[in-house]
């Protein structure tokens, strides 16, 4: 209403008239007690008074306390930012000397968004309301589109293998297990893992060692672990080295674990799938991420090796320093040793957890 005053121009004792015409039912007898007051006080009704007592009445000093506690505790949680932008503009009304000053609802508005919003928001330094809200909306937008770009990725990833490669290699989910399925595929590998031997004697499904295919302890204990073969893989190199392990590498060494976690998490900035693999000595970054998202990274004076789970050796030497995790609100920094993976960005290992 007072902005059709200001458009028409309207003077104070037109506005006092216009407004007590459109009370009604409750609101028109309150004024009516109201006029009768002023008249039998022998005071005149400004519409200062009026608006006073109004904002008393229908809007008392408590309701405007919580009110300005709830804009200054405000943040954007589960909101989109447009949902943001309309709940800190309704409650700005009630703060306006909080946000008087341009750069104070500039700070105001960014210190309220997603982490992973503000912190691309920031740098850049803008100046003005209407500036740092376009530019929130377009850095949700990229951050939405490249989550679901992600799902998308990783529901391709979990598909069965019978249903990739074209319709000739098709099978209906709903027919019963191929009698075959115990034998090597066409190309003589065992169809869980690769390896050469029977699906039905693979470790994956008996439970033995990886190494020396007895049962009762895994590949990390194994009494006969052969020693020959990470020198053989270390060979050439005049740096010292190390042979680390990392129990799940791929989907499917996940699918068969009980003892790791996926999700989605920052890392330096920018969402990455991830693995908590409590079995993994030190952590890792697929190398592919570090070059696509341009992470910093060095070659390290001590070569790695990475035994795999079906006992084979991956070989490092370049690492992620201090890399920038955030899990609820907190960030951790973590070393991120560099390796080629293909199911996840980044696996965190036993190293990450112990700090």
């Amino acid at each position: 209403m007072e902005k059709a005053f200001a458009v028409l121009r309207c003077r104070d004792d037109e506005k006092l008239l216009f407004a007590s015409y459109m009370l009604q039912e409750e609101a028109f007898n309150w004024w009516q007690m109201l006029e009768h007051k002023f008249e039998h006080d022998g005071e005149p009704l400004t519409w200062d008074k009026f608006r006073k007592a109004f904002y008393d009445k229908y809007f008392p000093r408590s309701v405007r306390t919580q009110k300005e506690q709830e804009f200054i505790h405000l943040k954007q949680r589960g909101m989109t930012v447009a949902e943001y932008e309309a709940k800190f503009t309704k409650l700005a009304k009630f703060v306006s000397k909080l946000v008087e000053d341009e750069q104070d609802r500039v700070h105001k508005f960014e210190m309220g968004l997603k982490t992973e919003i503000r912190k691309q928001v920031v740098p850049y330094e803008l100046t003005t309301y209407a500036a740092v809200v376009n530019k929130a909306l377009i850095i949700e937008r990229e951050v939405n589109e490249a989550f679901a770009k992600r799902e998308t990725n990783q529901k391709k990833r979990n598909r069965p293998a019978e249903f990739k490669g074209g319709n000739k290699n098709f099978k209906n989910p709903t027919q019963k297990p191929n009698k075959d399925r115990n034998l090597k595929n066409e190309s003589g590998k065992c169809s869980r893992c690769g390896g050469n031997h029977e699906f039905a004697n693979c470790p994956w499904v008996t439970g033995s060692c990886f190494h020396c295919g007895q049962k009762g302890h895994k590949i990390a204990d194994c009494p006969q672990r052969n020693e020959n073969k990470s020198t053989q893989a270390m060979e050439g190199s005049q740096r010292p080295k190390t042979q680390e392990r990392v129990f799940a590498l791929t989907q499917q060494d996940v699918q068969a674990s009980n003892a790791v976690v996926t999700g989605t998490i920052p890392v330096s900035d920018i969402y990455a799938y991830v693995l908590f693999d409590p079995g993994a000595t030190h952590s890792f970054i697929f190398s592919n991420f570090v070059k696509t998202h341009d992470i910093l990274c060095e070659s390290m004076t001590t070569k790695f090796y990475v035994e795999t789970p079906v006992g084979g050796m991956l070989g490092t030497d370049v690492i992620c320093k201090s890399c920038k995790i955030e899990i609820i609100d907190r960030e951790l920094p973590v070393d991120l040793i560099v390796l080629d993976m293909w199911d996840f960005d980044v696996i965190l290992g036993m190293n990450w957890l112990a700090t």
